[in-house]
């Protein structure tokens, strides 16, 4: 829940392009895991790898210590002191103790505590876009968990590569990913969250769907290069994903509306290798990316259609 914290935390202007870069660094870890998985797993065994993964989870530990509360949750709840300090404190940052002048601000929202109910996300305003979002997480972690689960089986089973051979080319697919999303990164709030969402999606589809009318007996090459092309176009939305969720809900209920969404990340994340395994004995290879590219031109569709604008937009202005 570390984006709904962030979201609390910084401003409207530039808050997508920051969320999602820091979402990057899961990118650029995904990136590193397969790297070092290449050299490591064939030499000491793929146990070592869940060794090296429990080495963050103690850092973290004393990382967590630094950080303030959010003043909005603190103003919701009448602790407007406190709210004050850390308000205070951060503008004493921007500024550098008051050498840099900092821009106007906004006008001043009542923020009156009101208790928070789990069925209020399928309630008014927040029906459409609970279900919107949840849509879109399914479709984007479809295909991500889907395809990265079973493309090194694969390039082993179906076209006979070695384990090191297909270990590189998954590490191939991740630096594409790592570059495409290291561009909507940097312009993530320049066009606005719909017309990412929506062009990714459909683009994402688009590609698998070219790779099904190639047939059955698509070589190596052309695999290769519409997965990972399908996987550069929903990497921009995995991350992005997570800037836009939390911006969806107001203070008192960001964290469990983005919970309750990102839910269905979980869903995808089961379901997506199951249905791969399923349709590739059940029918063919070819099915798969029929299937893969319905579902997300269906997310793209949903999306374009239904999903709410929310760049540069203060939070209290999105939900009043």
């Amino acid at each position: 829940m570390a984006v709904a914290y962030i979201n609390e935390i910084f401003k409207a202007k530039g808050r997508g392009r920051f969320v999602v870069l820091y979402e990057y660094l899961f990118i650029i870890g995904m990136f590193a895991a397969s790297f070092v998985a290449m050299v490591m797993v064939p030499n000491l065994g793929w146990k070592s790898m869940f060794v090296l993964g429990a080495v963050p989870a103690i850092v973290i530990i004393f990382m967590r210590r630094g950080l303030p509360e959010s003043p909005r949750w603190l103003a919701t709840h009448g602790r407007i002191d406190e709210a004050e300090k850390i308000v205070a404190a951060i503008e004493a940052s921007a500024s550098r103790g008051g050498k840099v002048a900092l821009p106007p601000v906004a006008p001043a929202v009542t923020m009156a505590a009101k208790k928070t109910r789990l069925k209020e996300l399928f309630e008014g305003r927040y029906l459409r876009r609970t279900l919107t979002v949840s849509v879109m997480w399914f479709g984007a972690y479809f295909l991500t968990y889907g395809l990265s689960t079973w493309l090194p089986t694969l390039w082993t089973s179906v076209y006979h590569l070695s384990v090191s051979q297909s270990l590189f080319w998954n590490t191939a697919t991740r630096l594409c990913v790592l570059v495409s999303n290291m561009t909507v990164a940097l312009n993530f709030d320049r066009f606005g969250r719909k017309v990412w969402f929506t062009g990714g999606f459909l683009l994402a589809g688009f590609f698998l769907i070219v790779l099904w009318l190639l047939g059955p007996k698509s070589p190596f090459y052309a695999v290769f290069i519409m997965t990972s092309l399908s996987s550069m176009s929903v990497g921009i939305l995995s991350l992005a994903l997570y800037a836009y969720n939390p911006e969806l809900y107001p203070t008192r209920m960001r964290a469990v509306g983005t919970s309750v969404c990102t839910a269905w990340l979980r869903v995808a994340s089961a379901v997506g290798p199951i249905i791969v395994g399923f349709v590739m004995t059940a029918y063919s290879l070819n099915s798969v990316w029929l299937v893969f590219g319905a579902v997300l031109v269906l997310s793209g569709v949903v999306t374009g259609l239904f999903s709410v604008e929310t760049r540069n937009r203060v939070l209290e202005e999105v939900s009043p």
